[in-house]
């Protein structure tokens, strides 16, 4: 599967095509259209289904930046799981990240508990700093479970770790990488999540 930002009439678009191991074309899909800026995106296979995968991507319809989450299987037909998000505030792209992860929910039975964690940059006041957030779904519905602040961690650091330390002025962090440890004989399982960005401190 290959994903791409196509360009025309100063609209970008974002699109997907399937190919067999032969390289031959089973179909293309668009998956956005007229977005005017880039479009940012970021993709995983979804664990516990066989064939499917979570799209996450970011857009400009020219007023906000929205973050969209989508659901395809291998042919390119998407789900009715779709999720939105409209950034207020962001005059910028949110860079998403989208990780599917699996936890054990009976360690009696084995059954796991599959799902996908959503993370992005966030605006939520004019003015305001930049921060990560994350969001976790199911497999199998498109509405929130939880939503959590990485910046609450990240503060905590700096508090107890920075000689001298008496405020934090301000954050604007640029970039997210998200990593899962999905080894399947360690008993706990974690997200790795990686932020960059200019703190200010007093």
């Amino acid at each position: 599967i290959i994903f791409f930002n196509t360009l025309e009439n100063s609209l970008y678009n974002l699109e997907g095509s399937i190919y067999t191991l032969n390289n031959d074309l089973v179909s293309n899909f668009t998956i956005l259209s007229g977005s005017v800026s880039f479009i940012e995106f970021d993709i995983d296979n979804l664990k516990g289904l066989e064939d499917k995968f979570v799209v996450a991507y970011c857009y400009s319809d020219d007023v906000n930046y929205i973050l969209q989450s989508k659901i395809y299987d291998s042919e390119g037909v998407k789900d009715n799981l779709d999720y939105s998000l409209t950034h207020t505030f962001l005059n910028e792209n949110c860079f998403p990240r989208v990780k599917s992860y699996n936890v054990k929910a009976n360690s009696a039975t084995g059954e796991m508990y599959n799902g996908y964690i959503l993370m992005y940059r966030d605006q939520l006041s004019e003015g305001g700093d930049i921060n990560i957030y994350g969001s976790y779904f199911s497999n199998f519905s498109s509405s929130v479970i939880g939503t959590f602040n990485l910046i609450t961690n990240l503060d905590t650091y700096i508090s107890e770790n920075v000689t001298n330390f008496s405020s934090i002025v301000s954050r604007n962090y640029k970039f997210i990488g998200l990593e899962y440890d999905n080894i399947i004989t360690r008993n706990n399982r974690k997200l790795y999540v990686i932020p960059s960005g200019i703190v200010k401190i007093k």
